[in-house]
């Protein structure tokens, strides 16, 4: 599966900045995009641990029967809760307790359907197992990404592509109405604008969530 991240070049990064390859390398550019994912889901994402699995609605049963293998988690879009830049079956943890309260760990097989919290199970758990699911969800959808989620990605890569920058190398200078940030301000300009894109993120109303035991 193609990480969200490669929907995310180079080129995209660093047409919001003012680095060339000189500056910082193509690699550097993707070294960095990776530690802004991380930087990036801790800013946006919630963690939600140790769901104990019940109906939903009448779409969205989850029944524990020895033969059902789709469950649906309450709150979604689904996030990537390992920071690997992939929404996959990585993301979801799922465990049964049995009557005795011992645990079992199930492999989720996929997830079928991220953006309404749709998670396939390799086996079905029995009748007498209780469910348990463990992920993060997302204010938007991040599979695609959503575009305010490319958006803040880039400007964070940005903002970190800075720091990497020698103090002294670049020098601000003006050139008529043209001016030339100093590495410092390059970095606060891009993550001031990375945190203001995070603030839309988190106030969009694209956060949803299925009360349990709803029909």
């Amino acid at each position: 599966m193609a990480t969200y991240t490669e929907n995310i070049s180079v080129n995209d990064i660093r047409l919001l900045g003012n680095l060339g390859s000189t500056d910082v390398s193509d690699n550097d550019v993707q070294s960095l995009l990776s530690f802004a994912t991380v930087q990036f889901n801790h800013d946006i994402l919630t963690k939600h641990s140790d769901w104990m699995v019940a109906s939903l609605s009448n779409e969205k049963e989850n029944k524990i029967d020895g033969s059902n293998t789709t469950f649906y988690v309450p709150d979604y879009p689904i996030g990537d809760y390992n920071d690997d830049g992939k929404i996959d079956e990585n993301d979801v943890i799922a465990y049964t307790l049995d009557s005795s309260g011992t645990r079992t760990a199930y492999t989720v097989s996929s997830i079928a359907d991220d953006e309404i919290g749709k998670i396939e199970l390799a086996s079905a758990p029995s009748a007498s197992e209780t469910l348990y699911l463990t992920w993060s969800s997302s204010p938007v959808e991040l599979e695609t990404p959503h575009s305010l989620a490319k958006l803040a990605l880039v400007q964070l890569c940005n903002a970190l592509m800075y720091t990497k920058v020698d103090a002294g190398k670049l020098q601000a200078y003006r050139v008529r109405h043209l001016a030339v940030m100093k590495p410092a301000m390059g970095f606060e300009k891009h993550y001031n604008d990375y945190r203001r894109t995070v603030t839309q993120i988190l106030s969009k109303a694209l956060k949803r969530k299925d009360a349990a035991n709803t029909v």
